[in-house]
Order: C-alpha cells, then sequence, then structure tokens
C-alpha cells in the first residue's frame, strides 16, 4: 500500500516521463518534417561574451562556423571584436565609414566577402568600411558602443543601418534571453539604465541553451516571435514611447559624431510604411541624411535565406548597389 506522499512521487514522476516522452516524439517529428526548422539561436550567441556596458560583445580573436543546412559560414572575429579584418585606429589617405548595424550589417548566414561593406568597399579603391556590427544590438547599444570605442577609428561617416525591430530592442533591457543597456526619458532627459548590465540568470542560460540546440523548440520559438511582433502596435502609446526614445538616441549619436568632425548617415532596412515614416520623421527633424532601401527592393525575388528573413548574398548585393548608388548622388559629401 503506497504512502500519499508515494502517490504523489509516482504521479508526479509519470508526468514527467509523459512530458519527455511527447517532447522527444515532437522533436523528431520536426527534426523529420520541418528541417527547416534547423535551430538558429545560437548561430551567433555562440561569439558573444558579456559585457558590463553593452550586454554583450564579441569574443576577440574568436573564429566558428554558423551551419544552415549543408551550407558553411566561416566567422572570424578580429583583435577589436569585430567581424572584419584587423584595423588600426590611425587614419590613412582612405575616406573612412564605420558601419553600425545588426544582425544584417553583421552578414548573418552568408560569408564576409558577400557581405554590403565589403561589397562596396571592394568596387571603390578609396574608400574603407569598418563594420562594426552586431548581432542584436540596438541604436542605444550603437550609441554606447560608439561613445565608448567607435570614435577612435576617426571615421569620415558613421552609418546607421536601422531595423524595424530597433523601436521595440531600444526600450526593453534584455532581448535575445541576454540582458542589456537601455533609456528612459524623463523630464527631456535620458537616463541609462541596466548598467552595470547583469549577468545572465540561470533560467536565461537553460532557455539560450534550449533555444539553440532542439529543433522543435526553435520551431515554437519562431511562431511566437511572429505573433509577438504581430501585436505591436505603431499607433500605440509603446511605440510613441519608442519613437521618443529612438530619436533621442540618434539625436545624441548625432552629436557625438560630429564632436569627431563626422557625418551621420541613417539607412533604413525595408520595413512597413508606419514606423518607416516615424523615422524619416527622426532624420528630417534632426537633419541627419537618410535612405531608405525598399525602393531598391521592390519587385526584387530570392533576396532573403529561406525560412529566417535575413539577406542572403543577392539582398546585400542589393543593398550595396543601392547605396552605391546614394554615395553617387551625393549622400556622402567627402571632406
Amino acid at each position: 500500500m503506497l504512502t500519499k506522499k508515494q502517490k504523489i512521487v509516482t504521479i508526479l514522476s509519470a508526468n514527467i516521463l509523459i512530458f519527455l516522452g511527447v517532447f522527444f516524439l515532437l522533436e523528431i517529428a520536426v527534426r523529420i518534417f520541418l528541417s527547416e526548422s534547423l535551430p538558429l539561436g545560437n548561430q551567433s550567441r555562440q561569439f558573444w561574451m558579456h559585457d558590463s556596458l553593452l550586454g554583450w560583445v564579441h569574443q576577440k580573436g574568436m573564429t566558428g562556423i554558423q551551419r544552415f543546412g549543408d551550407e558553411e559560414v566561416h566567422i572570424a572575429i578580429n583583435g577589436n571584436g569585430l567581424r572584419d579584418d584587423d584595423i588600426v585606429y590611425t587614419r590613412n589617405s582612405r575616406y573612412r565609414i564605420l558601419l553600425l548595424g545588426d544582425s544584417f550589417g553583421w552578414g548573418f548566414g552568408i560569408n564576409r566577402e558577400f557581405r554590403m561593406s565589403e561589397l562596396i568597399e571592394g568596387q571603390i579603391d578609396s574608400l574603407e568600411i569598418i563594420n562594426a556590427s552586431v548581432a542584436g544590438y540596438s541604436t542605444d547599444q550603437q550609441l554606447l558602443y560608439y561613445q565608448d570605442e567607435g570614435y577612435k577609428y576617426q571615421a569620415d561617416a558613421v552609418v546607421v543601418l536601422f531595423c524595424e525591430n530597433d523601436f521595440l530592442g531600444n526600450t526593453v533591457p534584455r532581448i535575445h534571453w541576454y540582458n542589456k543597456p537601455f533609456f528612459t526619458h524623463e523630464d527631456d532627459t535620458l537616463l541609462l539604465r541596466n548598467v552595470p548590465v547583469p549577468e545572465l540568470t540561470y533560467y536565461q542560460r537553460l532557455r539560450k541553451f534550449l533555444s539553440g540546440k532542439s529543433h522543435f523548440l526553435s520551431f515554437m520559438l519562431k511562431r511566437i516571435s511572429f505573433i509577438n511582433a504581430s501585436s505591436y502596435s505603431y499607433e500605440g502609446l509603446e511605440v510613441y514611447h519608442a519613437g521618443v526614445i529612438t530619436e533621442k538616441l540618434l539625436s545624441r549619436l548625432q552629436t557625438s559624431v560630429k564632436a569627431n568632425n563626422a557625418e551621420l548617415i541613417l539607412i533604413a532596412i525595408p520595413m512597413p510604411e508606419v514606423p518607416l515614416s516615424i523615422l524619416r520623421g527622426i532624420a528630417q527633424r534632426n537633419q541627419i541624411n537618410f535612405l531608405d532601401l525598399a525602393p531598391f527592393f521592390i519587385d526584387q525575388k530570392d533576396f532573403i535565406i529561406p525560412d529566417d528573413g535575413h539577406w542572403n548574398n543577392r539582398g546585400n548585393k542589393i543593398a550595396a548597389d543601392a547605396i552605391m548608388q546614394a554615395m553617387n548622388g551625393g549622400l556622402l559629401e567627402r571632406r
């Protein structure tokens, strides 16, 4: 005769076994029938390390591989923590651009030579592009990076590659299960919060690990992320707040860039019209050079990585051609 305690233990054990069995079957089913749901969570995060100011940075000198089915993408981080060649702070005779972006600028899913920064640089001998993009970064982290490190490169122009999700990213203390700095807006003043950035909790570490290993969880998380993104209203108070914060961040970045005798340029990755109009308004009010890439992608096909959304080689080529066309039209004024 089982005691009450033994019965509870037996029931709990049985439920755990049933849960694990169902999870195992779902994992096998997704791997067999939905092979495109390869977990992508750790494809960039494997190169990250905690940073008390920025939340995460690249591990200097690290090399590794991103895997997309049978394809391998080779990643190498330089001695300054960038996915780029080793570049000294001291200027040379070439016009120097510092690119601040997220996973689009970083080149998620493609080899470095096919990124738009390398494509542009390869066409203009007098141009040098330092790609300081870090996957997952929002404008707040890009501002802090420039003020702490990026200004040392003495760039002629600083280009911010802006993605739609940066609006939301600029208002939250964590993203991709990593803690990050963020700013609040009080009495017309930006206040830096969550610095020093705390280390990952055990719960965050567990979710990060599972999202990078399980095909089933990767499949579910993509759909949950889509639902969350779809429910984000650009007409509500949240986006108004995000727009105010974003404008303050870009204005402060512009001030820092001008103090270093450089020009700030804002480039918009294709996004819906409402967030685009907010971003365009920010650029106009603050007299920031602005380029919308959306018109160059109209009627284009096969420019994203399947079941992902980042630009493939062709997408980067379209973006590179668009930026070079804008440069020829005087977007970048040579000093």
